[in-house]
């Protein structure tokens, strides 16, 4: 594909994955992608929005976004954002 998933938003996203329709359209604003090969930080904490029965991924040394995968990290989310997003997907 070539394109960095930063260049993809959450409303993009939510027509293909259909959990995410449970957001509004400033909540689906405030949800920013990671880039694809982006390094991830130690200790913190991302969330796969492609794969979220992976639930909360914890950062390690030498980790980046895997190519494919939408990485939202826990530091550019609200409390409730990151709430909404980690919990209740059922």
């Amino acid at each position: 594909m070539g394109e960095k998933s930063a260049n993809i938003t959450a409303k993009q996203l939510a027509a293909r994955f259909k959990w995410l329709q449970r957001f509004d359209d400033p909540e689906l604003d405030e949800i920013a992608m990671c880039s694809t090969d982006e390094r991830l930080e130690e200790g913190q904490e991302y969330f796969d929005i492609s794969h979220p029965e992976r639930g909360i991924i914890r950062g390690e040394t030498g980790g980046q976004v895997p190519a494919g995968a939408c990485y939202v990290a826990r530091k550019l989310l609200s409390p409730r954002a990151w709430s909404k997003l980690t919990t209740q997907l059922h």
